[in-house]
């Protein structure tokens, strides 16, 4: 099992680092992904390793540092708990038991598979779940947790 480090990274790999610094840990991507947000006319480069079931984001606007991981496997535990599979009872029962703040559920269709997913963002660890339409953990996305009141006082 890994660790999934809230506003840290996974195991390792850290938050804040260079693509060369990933690439010698994890090696070359499976693949690339360049995701382009009009309004903010900002990128996000998104390397995939499908053996590890797993993406990191590299971000633009952080001089292209890693600033988010998602995996998709079982392998990886948040708060030495929770992991892909769980159930969405089980997820909410061990978030509320760490009274985190922020905790925040939509609910949509995806587009490509017409098909129910539920999210649940948790602000003050910058952590999502997302569940499938039997409301099981399909996905774990987590970034740095920025300070925005360090910000404000600047």
């Amino acid at each position: 099992m890994k660790d999934i480090l809230i506003g840290d990274g996974l195991d390792e790999v850290k938050f804040g680092m260079e693509r060369q610094e990933v690439v010698k840990i994890y090696g070359e991507p499976d693949e690339v992904e360049i995701l382009e947000f009009d309004a903010e006319d900002e990128k996000l480069e998104i390397w995939h390793y499908d053996s590890k079931d797993l993406s990191v984001a590299f971000d633009e606007a952080n001089d292209w540092l890693l600033t988010s991981i998602t995996v998709s496997s079982e392998e990886y535990l948040f708060e030495e708990k929770l992991k892909v599979g769980d159930s969405y009872k089980d997820v909410m029962t061990f978030l509320k038991s760490l009274e985190l703040e922020g905790i925040e559920e939509t609910e949509d269709i995806d587009e490509e598979s017409k098909e129910k997913i539920k999210e649940v963002y948790v602000a003050e660890a910058n952590v999502t779940f997302w569940f499938d339409q039997k409301d099981k953990v399909t996905e774990i996305v987590w970034g740095v947790i920025y300070d925005f009141e360090d910000d404000e006082e600047e």
